[in-house]
């Protein structure tokens, strides 16, 4: 489809993770230091939050939304999202480091007309997204579900699609109801499998390992 770099705005989420902020978004900036970045601030004006409003004061292409307190995984990066107005979203969690360059380009090379998300694909049950089901499992109790702890988003298709959640206020599925919807469906070229481990390295849970499931421990990766 002839996508650029230009195409391109990065959106990220933070919950109280002050010290992730060089992990992800200066490695992320290291190689992209010109891309348009939205942060979503779920922190409510803690120590993690004034460092995000430093970060942005010096960063020409960053915006800070702030959103006064945890709305949780899923609904923070749906605002984010919502602040886009490129056609495609680059969606990193705040406990993912870039390693090397290039993987923006490799997901756009990949992005079709009718491609909701490129990123990482895991087989899950349908009514309850748990990875790693058992392959005698029927088309209908598993799906595809693309992992977004970093991938590309296709803006147009996003909104085709329920939007990301909150999983019933668990946050451990926020992208689960999006991949139910897409499944029901069964148009196979709306996600495309891709494998980040070249470049990116996520430390899995680097908020959530800290600040639990549920309640007021919503947690954002």
């Amino acid at each position: 489809m002839g996508f650029t770099l230009d195409d391109v705005t990065a959106v990220t989420l933070f919950y109280k993770t002050k010290d992730l902020i060089d992990l992800s978004i200066k490695s992320f900036r290291k190689y992209y230091p010109s891309i348009p970045l939205v942060i979503v601030d779920n922190s409510g004006g803690d120590d993690c939050t004034i460092a995000l409003r430093d970060f942005v004061n010096n960063d020409n292409y960053s915006t800070l939304i702030e959103t006064g307190s945890n709305l949780g995984h899923g609904t923070g990066l749906d605002v984010g999202i919502r602040n886009v107005s490129s056609k495609l979203i680059y969606i990193f969690e705040s406990d993912v480091f870039m390693k090397v360059p290039g993987l923006i380009e490799e997901l756009i090379s990949i992005v079709g007309d009718k491609t909701y998300g490129v990123s990482e694909i895991h087989w899950v049950t349908y009514n309850r997204p748990f990875s790693d089901v058992s392959p005698d499992f029927t088309e209908r109790e598993k799906m595809r579900y693309i992992w977004i702890y970093a991938g590309l988003l296709s803006k147009d298709k996003y909104f085709e699609f329920p939007p990301l959640g909150n999983d019933q206020k668990t946050n451990a599925f926020p992208i689960g109801e999006t991949m139910r919807s897409i499944h029901d469906k069964g148009d196979d070229e709306l996600l495309v499998d891709f494998d980040l481990s070249k470049y990116v390295t996520h430390l899995y849970g680097g908020t959530r390992s800290r600040y639990g499931i549920g309640g007021e421990g919503n947690y954002v990766n």
